[in-house]
């Protein structure tokens, strides 16, 4: 059983609901705390962002890890080309060390 379901059978809750709470409190803006929060529903609430579908489907491909994961995932399963997801994937990285800043007194 995936682990968020046996979070949800356990404990009546799961990681990405506490995460979604977490970001609630910390100011993020709401497309990542739906984002953090929906990762296991894809589809569930509406159709979700793209770079959201992206990384809920990264756990099905077990061979490849990191951005290789998401390169792979982003040119089978939704037709984004390589210079955009290197775009992509750049940025996100860019977001993410500014992100920790935050955190880093």
């Amino acid at each position: 059983m995936p682990l968020h379901l046996e979070e949800r059978e356990t404990l009546g809750f799961d990681h990405a609901t506490v995460g979604a709470l977490l970001a609630e409190d910390w100011g993020l803006p709401a497309y990542l705390t739906e984002a953090i929060g929906g990762h296991h529903e894809p589809g569930g609430n509406g159709a979700p962002e793209p770079a959201v579908q992206i990384v809920s489907h990264l756990g099905y491909w077990p061979e490849v890890v990191g951005t290789e994961a998401v390169r792979k995932t982003a040119a089978e399963g939704f037709a984004i080309e390589a210079p955009l997801m290197e775009e992509m994937i750049t940025r996100a990285f860019a977001d993410a060390e500014q992100f920790a800043a935050m955190f880093n007194g």
